[in-house]
């Protein structure tokens, strides 16, 4: 820097050259200022589109992370439901032999008795038919 004096003590032509050149300067220095900003703005970009694709990175995991617990939990509900639903139907089936054993006690109790009241009908109708005959033998003597 030039002290006052000097500066009052150059000529003209010197005043108007430091001029130019802190015009120049002032210039320089703006394009330089444009050039730090520019730099700061994309390292400021840079930076937020890292986060961002961070972020984005850990929101995809967490979704596959949830979305294969819930494939598991699903898939062991589905186990569990199966599971259940064929020892239901083993239970049906064996519920349903045992309805059929029963149905086919009772069909064999309903011939027997059946069979049996038709010979107890038989006996009985040969039993009256022959007090008939009886009946009618000793009336056709008394009289």
């Amino acid at each position: 820097m030039a002290t006052r004096r000097s500066l009052r003590t150059q000529s003209p032509a010197s005043t108007s050259e430091s001029e130019e050149d802190e015009q120049q300067s002032s210039q320089d220095n703006t394009v330089d200022m444009m050039d730090v900003a520019k730099d700061i703005v994309t390292k400021n970009n840079e930076r937020r589109e890292k986060k961002r694709k961070a972020l984005e990175a850990e929101h995809d995991k967490r979704v596959k992370d949830i979305k294969s617990r819930i494939d598991a939990l699903f898939a062991a509900r589905n186990s569990r439901v199966c599971k259940a639903h064929q020892e239901a139907w083993a239970r049906l089936d064996a519920l349903d032999k045992k309805r059929q054993n029963i149905e086919g006690l009772i069909l064999a109790t309903m011939k027997e008795i059946e069979a049996k009241t038709i010979q107890l009908s038989a006996e009985l109708a040969a039993m009256f038919e022959g007090r008939l005959e009886e009946m009618e033998g000793r009336q056709s003597q008394d009289v």
